[in-house]
């Protein structure tokens, strides 16, 4: 009993600290990815290796229905005064060629009028820049926050309800 109680408490306390580490804004899923919006601001590169860093790559948006979900919640959770944020979309390895940084098929753009127009070097993408969440190239040391994706699978959290299930089929085994 004392060793199921533990194990219970070191679930609990796995899944809350997992959560509590993430202070980034939890966006929605689709498509079997699950969007975030960074709390931190940092360039294009900076941000591409933070999302590295939380196991997804600045998010590839592959359809209307994802560049919806991602244009709202930015608008709806930004800070900063700022509702720009980065996506994935990148020209830097060929000029005019652009490729997503997870690496998925270039299938879906959403281009404000007269972009990409690599004005000044610009390699990176943000969303946000047209009143309907339309697309600009923009240069990397823009300081703002940034959308990733990671695949939408059960975390540490999502485990509990089963952890207790097993403690309560222990016990009554005993």
């Amino acid at each position: 009993m004392r060793k199921s109680v533990f194990r219970l408490a070191s679930i609990a306390a796995l899944a809350a600290s997992s959560l509590a580490a993430h202070a980034d804004v939890f966006l929605g899923a689709l498509d079997g990815k699950s969007f975030y919006l960074t709390s931190a601001f940092g360039s294009a590169l900076s941000q591409e290796a933070y999302a590295v860093g939380r196991g997804g790559h600045l998010a590839s948006i592959h359809s209307l229905a994802e560049q919806t979900l991602v244009s709202a919640g930015v608008r709806a959770n930004a800070t900063g005064g700022s509702s720009l944020a980065w996506i994935g979309f990148t020209d830097q390895a060929v000029e005019g060629t652009f490729q997503w940084f997870d690496g998925s098929a270039v299938d879906y753009t959403f281009w404000s009028g007269g972009e990409p127009n690599d004005l000044g070097g610009e390699d990176y993408t943000v969303v946000n820049w047209g009143s309907n969440g339309e697309w600009n190239d923009l240069d990397s040391n823009y300081d703002i926050q940034a959308v990733y994706s990671v695949d939408a699978v059960p975390g540490p959290a999502a485990a509990l309800p089963f952890a207790l299930m097993a403690i309560k089929r222990r016990r009554k085994r005993a």
